[in-house]
């Protein structure tokens, strides 16, 4: 049995295959503009929220060790007062930061947004996103030491040294796939000093 195609068919199956390469070659380069964006925004969100938790953490390394070596701590309300105790130091400093341990929590969840769009990447940025997917992990220890810190005064402070040590060098290593301009780090900074101006304001 022959099989005939016509010219006509012919012209219209070559069409059509012709059309799907387009679509997956436009789709191929929309995923990699589309990671290489969210992975921007990430490197930029994780730069902006290292400072509240520095702030943060570092509150509560000096409070406890002030406790430890002085037996004087920061209260909640901020009076220097006697202190014997490093827990209830922490404490103290733990509800005063309320507000910035709320708001850092609220934009890391934009963190965990972008990783979950950045799942399944482009082959040519499978071993970049190994990189952002630590970055992520010791971003959320850092969280969760702001949220509720643990460990001895020494194990503490040099878990926080470890992490943004760490967190540095990778960022630093993943520029060399993806970088961020500095305008757009500038204007993440400044929406979130002005985010974080009105959480105070609101009292919340």
């Amino acid at each position: 049995m022959t099989i005939t195609i016509s010219k006509k068919h012919l012209i219209i199956a070559i069409s059509v295959l012709a059309l799907i390469g387009i679509s997956f070659v436009g789709h191929h380069f929309y995923s990699i503009s589309q990671y290489e964006k969210n992975a921007k925004e990430f490197k930029a969100r994780v730069t902006t929220l290292q400072v509240p938790m520095a702030y943060v953490l570092d509150d509560y390394q000096k409070n406890w060790r002030s406790a430890i070596f002085d037996h004087q701590a920061i209260d909640q309300i901020g009076v220097s007062t006697y202190c014997s105790d490093f827990s209830d130091a922490i404490n103290w400093r733990m509800i005063a930061n309320k507000t910035s341990i709320r708001f850092i929590e609220t934009y890391f969840y934009d963190l965990e947004r972008l990783m979950k769009k950045m799942d399944n990447p482009p082959s040519k940025y499978e071993k970049v996103q190994e990189k952002f997917m630590s970055i992520y992990n010791k971003m959320y220890k850092l969280k969760s030491q702001c949220k509720s810190p643990d460990g001895s005064l020494q194990s503490f402070t040099n878990e926080i040294n470890s992490l943004y040590s760490d967190i540095k060098t990778e960022m630093n290593e993943t520029d060399l796939t993806i970088s961020v301009e500095t305008s757009m780090l500038k204007e993440y900074l400044e929406d979130y000093n002005r985010q974080f101006e009105l959480v105070l304001k609101a009292g919340v």
